[in-house]
C-alpha cells in the first residue's frame, strides 16, 4: 500500500445564487468532517441533513460538506471567508482542531511555512486560487518523501507525510502558540461569520479514549536514566497483570511508576485501564484525558481545545454542539472508545450519526431554521443509519481504509505485521482489499460491478442495497440511479402480481420513479432510462400519459426500438381484454 493519497473534498454541485426558499447550511472542518473513512453519504453533515428533511419536510433544505482531510483552523477561516462572500450560508457548523499541530500551517507540520500566524493569514489573501488546490499541490509532493532513503520508516499515508517536528511536549512553547493561534482562529471565524449575519455552531471535539494508547510518551527533563528505566520495568509489569486478569496486581507498580513521573503518558492510560476495570470510571476517564493530553505525538486534540472552542464561543454569544459531552454519554462509563471510533479520532458511523444528530438539537435549541421543532417527526436511529445506504461493501470499504491507515506509522513502526479482519464476506473482503491496493476502479463501480453479480444470482435484495449504495456515495452517476430504479421497478412488478397491500406497492413505485427521474436528469438522451420510466408508469393506474411520453421519447432517441413501440402498443390496447 505504497503512496500517498492527497486530500480529495467531495465533489458537490448546487446553484451560487440560493433560492429564498432555501435554508443552507456549510460544514467545515477536517478529515471528520469529510467523513473518513466512510463515504460522503456517512458523513455527519450527510446525517444532519436526513435529520433536518425528516424533521422539515416543507422545507428545502441544502448540507454542504465542506471537509478537507489535514487541513487546519487556518484553511477553515479562508473557506469559511470565501464562502460567506458568495454562497450566502444561513448555517456555518464548525468542527475543527485535531489538525492543529501537524495540518496544514500546523506548527509541527511540513506544511509549516511561517511560524508566525500573521504571516500565514497574509499568504492566504495573497493566493489567486483555490486553497484546496495548494494544498492538494503540496501533499503531492509530500508524497515523494516516502520514497527517500534518508526517512527512518516508511510514511505509507498522509499522517507521515505532514510530520515535520513529531514530538510536542505538553505545554511546551508549540503547545502553547498553538493554543493561541487556534483561539484567534476560532475568534475570527466566529467574527466573519457576524459580520455577515450568519448563525455559527461550533462543535467540542471527541476522540477515542478508552480504547488507543497514546502514540508515545516522553518523560519530564529532570527524570534520571536510571528512574526512566526504572519507569519502563513498573510500566511493563504492570501491563502483564492488567493483560492476565490480575488487575489488583498492577496497582503498586502504577503507583510507583506516577510517583517517579505524573506526565508520562503510558502511566496514565495505563491507569485508566486499571480503574475502568475496577469500573470505577471517574477516576479512569480522569487518566484516560491525561493520557491524551501527555501524548507527545499530537493527533488527537488536547482537552484544552474545548476548554477555548466554549470560551470563543461564551465571548461572542455563538452556540456549541457539545459533541464532546453526547459521545460521553453514548459511552460505557461515560468513557468514549471504539464503541464510537474506528481508530483515534474518526467516528464509526454510529458516531457520525451522533454528530448530526447533536448539531440538529443545537439547531433546534437555538430556534435555527424553525422557531418550533416537531421532535414527533423523529425516527429511530436505525432508520436514519439506514437514509445512508451503507451496504456491505461500503462498509467493507472504510473497514479496509482504517486497516491501511493503522498500517502505518504512529499506530505501526516499519516491519509491523497485520492481518486484515473483515466485516463482510469473502467477496466484500476481495474487492475492498484489492481496490486499496490499485484504486484504478472507483467504488462506485465496484458497488455496480458487486450488485449486478447479486442480480444474476437472483440475490435481488443485496443487488439493491449496493446499488442504492452507488447512487447515494454518487447522487449524479447516471447508471447507479438506473439500476437501483430498475431493481424497485421489478419489485413493483413482484407486487402487484401477487396482490400485495397496494400501499406499499405504491411506496416502492415512488422510491423507483425516484431513482429513474434522477437518471434522467442527469442523462437526458439516454434511451434505456426513458425506457424503464416508461414501462415503470405503464405498470400503475394514472400513469398511462406519462408512459406514452416516455416510451416516444425513447423513440426519438432511438426510433429502431422495438421495445418502446411494443410498449406504446400496448397502451393503446382496451384494459380488461
Amino acid at each position: 500500500y505504497k503512496g500517498v493519497t492527497p486530500p480529495n473534498p467531495h465533489t458537490q454541485s448546487f446553484p451560487v445564487t440560493k433560492d429564498e426558499r432555501t435554508y443552507r447550511v456549510f460544514c467545515l472542518g477536517g478529515s471528520t468532517t469529510q467523513g473518513t473513512p466512510y463515504p460522503p453519504n456517512g458523513a455527519f453533515p450527510a446525517f444532519l441533513k436526513y435529520v433536518l428533511k425528516t424533521l422539515h419536510p416543507d422545507k428545502r433544505i441544502e448540507v454542504i460538506n465542506c471537509g478537507v482531510t489535514a487541513i487546519a483552523s487556518y484553511s477553515v477561516v479562508d473557506m469559511a471567508e470565501e464562502i460567506l462572500e458568495r454562497y450566502q450560508p444561513d448555517l456555518l457548523v464548525v468542527y475543527t482542531g485535531h489538525n492543529e499541530f501537524y495540518g496544514v500551517f500546523g506548527l509541527g507540520s511540513q506544511l509549516s511555512l511561517f511560524r508566525s500566524r500573521s504571516l500565514v493569514r497574509w499568504f492566504l489573501k495573497l493566493q489567486q486560487f483555490r486553497l484546496f488546490r495548494l494544498i492538494r499541490e503540496v501533499a503531492v509532493e509530500l508524497g515523494n518523501l516516502s520514497l527517500r532513503r534518508d526517512r527512518p520508516q516508511p510514511i505509507g499515508t498522509l499522517m507521515g507525510a505532514v510530520i515535520r517536528d513529531a514530538r510536542i511536549l505538553y505545554g511546551d512553547e508549540v503547545f502553547r502558540r498553538t493554543e493561541r493561534y487556534y483561539r484567534q482562529n476560532l475568534q475570527e471565524l466566529v467574527q466573519a461569520a457576524q459580520v455577515h449575519r450568519t448563525d455559527i455552531i461550533l462543535c467540542t471535539l471527541a476522540s477515542n479514549l478508552r480504547d488507543l494508547p497514546p502514540f508515545a510518551s516522553a518523560h519530564g527533563g529532570a527524570l534520571s536514566a536510571e528512574d526512566s528505566l526504572r519507569c519502563e520495568e513498573l510500566l511493563n509489569a504492570a501491563r502483564q497483570a492488567l493483560e492476565a486478569g490480575r488487575v489488583e496486581a498492577a496497582l503498586p507498580p502504577l503507583q510507583e511508576a506516577f510517583r517517579l513521573d505524573s506526565t508520562y503518558a503510558e502511566t496514565r492510560y495505563l491507569l485508566g485501564k486499571y480503574y475502568d476495570a475496577r469500573q470505577e470510571y471517574r477516576e479512569a476517564y480522569r487518566h484516560y484525558r491525561w493520557a491524551r493530553d501527555y501524548d507527545v505525538i499530537r493527533f488527537r486534540a488536547p482537552s484544552s481545545f474545548n476548554r477555548i472552542i466554549r470560551e470563543v464561543a461564551g465571548e461572542y454569544g455563538a452556540p456549541v454542539a457539545d459533541v464532546a459531552k453526547a459521545f460521553a454519554d453514548a459511552s460505557p462509563g461515560g468513557i468514549m472508545g471504539n464503541n464510537l471510533f474506528t481508530e483515534h479520532v474518526h467516528p464509526n458511523h454510529r458516531g457520525y450519526f451522533l454528530i448530526g444528530k447533536t448539531v440538529a438539537r443545537t439547531m433546534a435549541e437555538q430556534g435555527m431554521l424553525s422557531p418550533r421543532w416537531d421532535w414527533g417527526r423523529d425516527l429511530p436511529d436505525s432508520s436514519y443509519l439506514a437514509m445512508a445506504h451503507l451496504s456491505p461493501l461500503a462498509l467493507e470499504l472504510a473497514n479496509a481504509g482504517i486497516f491501511r491507515l493503522t498500517s502505518y506509522w504512529p499506530f505501526r513502526t516499519a516491519g509491523q505485521r497485520r492481518t486484515y479482519h473483515r466485516v463482510g464476506d469473502a467477496r466484500t473482503e476481495a474487492l475492498a482489499l484489492h481496490y486499496i491496493r490499485s484504486p484504478k476502479i472507483s467504488p462506485v463501480q465496484l458497488h455496480i460491478q458487486l450488485g449486478n453479480e447479486y442480480l444474476s444470482k437472483g440475490k435481488i435484495e443485496k443487488a439493491l442495497a449496493e446499488f442504492e449504495a452507488a447512487a447515494a456515495r454518487e447522487p449524479q452517476h447516471c447508471r447507479a440511479n438506473l439500476y437501483a430504479g430498475q431493481v424497485y421497478g421489478r419489485k413493483v412488478v413482484a407486487l402487484l402480481q401477487g396482490h400485495e397491500d397496494p400501499r406499499r406497492a405504491l411506496r416502492v413505485f415512488q422510491r423507483a420513479e425516484a431513482y429513474l427521474q434522477k437518471a434522467a436528469l442527469y442523462c437526458p438522451k439516454d434511451p434505456e432510462v426513458h425506457l424503464n420510466l416508461g414501462k415503470l408508469y405503464s405498470l400503475m393506474p394514472g400513469k398511462k400519459e406519462k408512459a406514452r411520453a416516455e416510451f416516444r421519447r425513447v423513440l426519438e432517441l432511438d426510433p429502431r426500438n422495438n421495445e418502446a413501440r411494443r410498449g406504446l402498443a400496448a397502451l393503446e390496447k382496451p384494459s380488461g381484454r
